[in-house]
């Protein structure tokens, strides 16, 4: 069951069945890259207990959109960076960072190959890895 219910400043209310340690643990979890012993021994929290929170429903839910929260916030800074690139001088840049917005939203499932001749002529070709598969069998 998704908590949809916001507080008096808008924000999603966090489930109230957890508690200020759980909701500590998922964020040392994302802060460390999901080292439980870690993140165990910094909050002096047991494994034990630790993986009874895991095989919770609500903790599953509230760790699932912390995890989402963070996805998008990563996304849009890197969005931002592939903006900054598309505003570069080198061609090849801008294609490169052409080719991994257009992959990262699934518009492009084979690879690019770009390149540049002195006469600043780009080339682009297709790499169709379906293709190169067949052809080495």
């Amino acid at each position: 069951m998704a908590n949809n219910e916001r507080d008096v400043r808008g924000r999603f209310k966090v489930h109230e069945d957890l508690s200020p340690i759980q909701l500590k643990m998922i964020v040392e979890l994302l802060d460390n890259g999901g080292n439980k012993t870690e993140a165990c021994r910094k909050l002096g929290v047991p494994r034990t207990t630790l993986y009874t929170w895991i095989d919770n429903t609500n903790w599953q839910e509230e760790y699932k959109r912390a995890c989402e929260r963070l996805y998008k916030v990563s996304l849009a800074k890197y969005m931002d960076k592939l903006d900054k690139m598309l505003e570069c001088k080198d061609n090849r840049t801008v294609m490169k960072a052409l080719e991994t917005g257009l992959r990262l939203n699934g518009y492009l499932n084979t690879n690019l190959n770009v390149e540049q001749n002195t006469t600043e002529t780009i080339t682009i070709k297709l790499i169709d890895d379906s293709n190169n598969d067949e052809n080495e069998e």
